[in-house]
């Protein structure tokens, strides 16, 4: 508990220094400019960095957008916006693992009408879709029920 709150703290500390520094602002036109204007070599080492180090960010240490810019990246708080603008942000919320069926137990399958109606106890499952050709896609639930544990 207390380490939670520590945790809080400082995240609360760091919100106050984004609020209090003045953001930088990067022109996308300019930017575009200084990136063609690199060299190869530049332009990949650059790449490999950032992408490198958003990986880490993403799937080792699974930081939060602000620890990733922080504590990662390095940047100060003059950089939060930036990372906002360029989609970074965005990005880190899409790639945040889904939880809402962590928890799940049984599941029902039903029709609108409830005519059709399957309850099942689950210990464990997956789904995944399947390419049916013309744009059509299966839903496959691979079901693991207490009963096939033992």
């Amino acid at each position: 508990m207390e380490e939670s709150f520590s945790h809080f703290v400082k995240q609360l500390e760091k919100m106050s220094e984004e609020i209090k520094v003045k953001p930088l602002k990067i022109n996308p036109k300019e930017n575009a400019k200084w990136w063609y204007k690199l060299s190869l070599d530049d332009k990949q080492q650059a790449f490999y960095a950032v992408i490198s180090t958003m990986l880490k960010a993403e799937t080792t240490h699974r930081k939060t957008y602000r620890n990733s810019m922080y504590e990662m990246f390095k940047f100060g708080p003059e950089m939060y916006d930036v990372g906002v603008q360029a989609g970074y942000k965005k990005l880190h919320k899409m790639l945040e693992k889904d939880n809402t069926f962590d928890d799940v137990d049984e599941i029902r399958i039903m029709d609108d009408n409830g005519i059709f109606n399957l309850d099942l106890s689950v210990s464990k499952f997956s789904f995944d879709t399947e390419e049916n050709g013309y744009g059509s896609k299966t839903l496959k639930l691979k079901i693991q029920t207490d009963k096939e544990e033992r």
